[in-house]
């Protein structure tokens, strides 16, 4: 006697037991096997599926990097984050941001915990694909060309020091005063450097 334990996750054959419903070039509906590596990414685009809040398999507290957790909690103070946050232990905030989660009773990191104070070496191994190019073009020749896989919050103030210096001013005469303005406001840029990072 065999017996096979029920699967936690669908399974599908490479017939395609399991199958999905899908419009064809033409424009008629054909019924394809759904494998799978597909059903991530339908969970999420149905919204049922939170890839950041997923623990890294292989990933252990040790791949958190403690001087990326003290940048985490100055920023919360910088930015006027949520200060009740500063009260808490190193556990307690990472359970209210979902830097961890728990997983058979035992603490691992997530994939946001990673990529917002992951330790660069560890990135790369459990977050290949993660990477953050900041480019400066005049016309279509390239001024500025850097890339790095750090994680997020420092990336995010590497950016910021970058942009510092190729935000040049001009400044306007009002009245009797002389006014700076910047060719890009910095927060509009915090903004658009958050938004590209959220939805990559």
């Amino acid at each position: 006697v065999i017996e096979v334990p029920r699967s936690p996750r669908l399974t599908a054959t490479t017939d395609g037991v399991l199958r999905r419903r899908r419009i064809k070039q033409d424009g008629t509906p054909e019924c394809v096997p759904f494998l799978p590596h597909e059903f991530p990414s339908r969970q999420s685009d149905l919204g049922l599926l939170d890839y950041s809040a997923m623990s890294v398999a292989g990933a252990s507290l040790d791949d958190l990097d403690p001087l990326e957790r003290a940048r985490l909690r100055q920023m919360i103070e910088r930015y006027g984050g949520d200060r009740s946050l500063l009260d808490l232990d190193d556990e307690a905030m990472d359970g209210a941001l979902g830097l961890t989660g728990r997983e058979q009773g035992e603490r691992k990191p997530t994939v946001l915990g990673l990529l917002l104070i992951g330790r660069e070496a560890d990135l790369r191994i459990h977050v290949p694909a993660h990477e953050i190019a900041f480019q400066v073009l005049e016309g279509e020749e390239i001024r500025l060309n850097e890339f790095w896989r750090a994680p997020l919050l420092k990336a995010f103030e590497l950016i910021e020091t970058y942009c510092q210096s190729q935000n040049l001013e001009r400044e306007f005469q009002a009245g009797l005063f002389r006014v700076p303005v910047p060719r890009v406001d910095r927060r509009a840029f915090r903004e658009a450097v958050c938004n590209a990072l959220t939805h990559r």
